[in-house]
């Protein structure tokens, strides 16, 4: 699938405060509580947003991300070095082989087709040292299907069920933005972990703004399988 994220990622459009706001907090949480180290590698860095943050935190962070749109515009925004386009890591790859405490990924599983998200899998497997963990997030499967959320509204086809694996638009309040993410259910990510000999520490749910939302992302702390 082409990244989606390319065709606004010279954009200054504000469409992340509300996904921050409720995914951040549970995300440092998982790491802080898991991490041996703080060598952090950010997987898919967007805008930079998360990767700064980390860094404020006292962590040593290189991200990329395969928007080249989204990467100048973290340099520009934050330290340049901290962030890597698809030819400087592709330059780096060798020499970042099991250098990392944490590798992080967020918000990229949900929009890639299978053979993709065994590609990215590998590549984060790549960069984590042996006793490290990898935080992967992705939009929660048992409420990704509901038409309304703190940060979007999903536009699915009703016939469509849990258990189904089928692609909707979502269209994020903040900007209104409009893309497609794949559903599938909570078991295909678990097989997939599975099958990518990954080891499942912890399952976190992201916050939710109001009782009238269910929470929009899921968290998994994982590990190399020894």
């Amino acid at each position: 699938m082409v990244n989606q994220w390319k065709k606004i990622g010279s954009e200054d459009l504000d469409i992340q405060k509300t996904k921050n706001e409720v995914l951040n907090h549970k995300l440092i949480e998982a790491i802080n509580t898991y991490s041996k180290g703080k060598k952090l590698f950010d997987y898919g860095c967007g805008w930079g947003e998360f990767g700064n943050l980390m860094s404020e935190r006292g962590f040593k962070v290189l991200g990329f991300d395969d928007a080249d749109e989204m990467v100048s515009k973290a340099k520009e925004r934050y330290a340049p070095k901290m962030f890597l386009s698809k030819k400087e890591f592709k330059e780096q790859k060798n020499k970042l082989k099991k250098s990392f405490d944490v590798v992080t990924s967020n918000l990229v599983l949900c929009i890639l087709e299978k053979k993709e998200q065994e590609k990215i899998l590998s590549e984060i497997k790549g960069l984590v040292k042996s006793d490290g963990i990898i935080v992967i997030s992705f939009c929660h499967p048992c409420f990704d299907f509901f038409e309304n959320s703190a940060v979007s509204k999903r536009i699915v086809d009703k016939t469509k069920k849990y258990d189904d694996t089928f692609l909707y638009e979502k269209i994020v309040h903040e900007g209104n933005f409009r893309f497609h993410d794949f559903h599938r259910p909570l078991e295909y990510y678990v097989n997939l972990f599975n099958e990518n000999d990954l080891q499942i520490m912890d399952i976190k749910e992201s916050m939710t703004i109001n009782e009238k939302v269910f929470p929009d992302f899921i968290i998994f702390v994982l590990k190399m399988k020894e």
